[in-house]
């Protein structure tokens, strides 16, 4: 695990301050990707998929905070548990799209967002089997809530999402892995290690604001 004592630099709190305004903006908005109606296009579908994940401010930091723990596995698993989440949230879809229903939905997309950043905070290392299933649990739960946008489009539409879908949860996870590689390289393990707390923070308060609405 990668631990960081330093203080954090102009960057850090750039991004702690984007991340904050995220994590008060209202979750709502990650199921009305298309302003509330339903893809019949390729495009329309691939925009759409592209667009859920980092529309709605408890799946966008829920994607942040997994990307976080993801990283501070070795190399060889890193990429693995990754998918494990991304094949997750592609099964909740699936669910959804079968008229399966799950259970108090919003509720555990904000927990997860709580546990992740508990994580974080504590500076705990899951291991790659824990995080796998953590990831593929909770990312079955954020799955299902995606497909609210789909439900009803023909199959060339909806394949198109769960491509956007896949592709643009790859992409910030990827983004995640390289921006926390370049910090590591120019500024070393403890600045990393304060961003992963910092992180962790925001994420606990922010879940529990998206909670505490869920609940509402």
């Amino acid at each position: 695990m990668n631990s960081i004592e330093g203080s954090p630099s102009p960057l850090t709190c750039r991004l702690s301050v984007a991340a904050l305004a995220v994590s008060i903006s209202t979750p709502a908005f990650a199921h009305h990707g298309m302003g509330g109606e339903t893809p019949t296009t390729i495009l329309q579908g691939l925009l759409s998929g592209l667009a859920h994940p980092v529309i709605g401010a408890d799946h966008l930091l829920f994607l942040i905070v997994s990307g976080v723990l993801v990283w501070m596995l070795d190399s060889a698993s890193r990429y693995r548990a990754a998918a494990t989440l991304v094949t997750g949230q592609l099964l909740g879809t699936s669910i959804h799209l079968s008229a399966i229903s799950l259970p108090i939905v919003e509720a555990v997309i904000a927990l997860s967002v709580v546990v992740g950043g508990g994580l974080l905070l504590a500076r705990r290392r899951p291991s790659a089997r824990q995080l796998a299933m953590l990831l593929v649990g909770a990312g079955t739960f954020h799955g299902y809530a995606f497909a609210e946008a789909i439900v009803g489009a023909e199959t060339t539409p909806l394949a198109a999402y769960l491509a956007g879908l896949a592709l643009i949860q790859a992409l910030v996870l990827m983004g995640v892995f390289a921006a926390l590689e370049a910090v590591e390289l120019r500024s070393g393990a403890p600045l990393v290690a304060r961003g992963q707390r910092l992180a962790g923070g925001i994420a606990v308060v922010g879940g529990i604001l998206f909670l505490a609405l869920a609940l509402s």
